[in-house]
């Protein structure tokens, strides 16, 4: 049993038990979330409560100022507007998002499925550093999908959370792409064990996940609901 499981069976949080394990990242390296909405957003404050990651550490992109300015207020990080397909033009504030990804060791991909090749396509243009880890939580979208967008030889983690991350006590699973390595899938499952248990699969089942753990919560709400309305 790993010490994050052993936390739980003890009723304590993620967080708890993470925030005792060493640093995600070296300080003076980022991590980055493109779409910074309910997932993106549960992901940095999971790494912050539990002391992985620090808010100097990370950046975020939303699709819109207001967006934007939630982001930053709420978790005191640099968040820049713009929608995927003009994702370069809210980080050109800050010198582009070619200078951030320099920096930046994880990327986070938190947007819709559709928006997948536009993401991609900006990364590719400002210059991704090819070993930096992308971990996409983008339904039904390969690794295979992605890397043939991306043509380069970065690393590539899938992953599959479902909504009650936001309360942490989330059930993700990560799968690798070809070029995704031990090390990668491991930095992959801390950074889901901040909001919950992570299981390592192959990426044969992540569509299965998808619609048991990742839609499941939901429909057991509609039920719940249901119950309650027939009193």
């Amino acid at each position: 049993m790993s010490r994050t499981q052993a936390s739980l069976t003890a009723g304590q949080s993620p967080a708890a038990t993470l925030g005792r394990m060493s640093s995600l990242l070296p300080p003076d390296r980022q991590l980055g979330v493109i779409g910074a909405g309910v997932m993106g957003r549960t992901l940095l404050r999971g790494l912050f409560d539990a002391q992985l990651l620090q808010p100097s550490q990370a950046w975020a992109s939303a699709h819109s100022q207001a967006s934007c300015d939630e982001v930053t207020s709420e978790l005191g990080i640099p968040c820049f507007p713009g929608a995927a397909t003009d994702l370069g033009l809210g980080l050109a504030q800050e010198g582009g998002l070619e200078r951030r990804l320099l920096d930046t060791d994880v990327v986070l991909i938190c947007v819709k499925p559709k928006q997948a090749a536009d993401v991609v396509d900006a990364l590719a243009r400002n210059g991704v550093r090819r070993d930096t880890l992308l971990v996409s939580i983008l339904a039904g979208v390969t690794t295979a999908r992605l890397e043939q967008l991306l043509d380069l030889s970065n690393p590539w983690v899938r992953a599959m959370p479902n909504t009650p991350c936001v309360v942490g006590a989330g059930m993700t699973v990560v799968a690798g792409g070809t070029h995704a390595s031990t090390a990668h899938l491991d930095l992959a499952q801390r950074i889901f064990a901040s909001v919950g248990q992570c299981r390592i699969v192959d990426e044969a089942y992540c569509n299965a996940v998808t619609a048991l753990s990742g839609s499941g919560p939901a429909y057991m709400y509609l039920m719940m609901e249901a119950m309650a309305d027939a009193g």
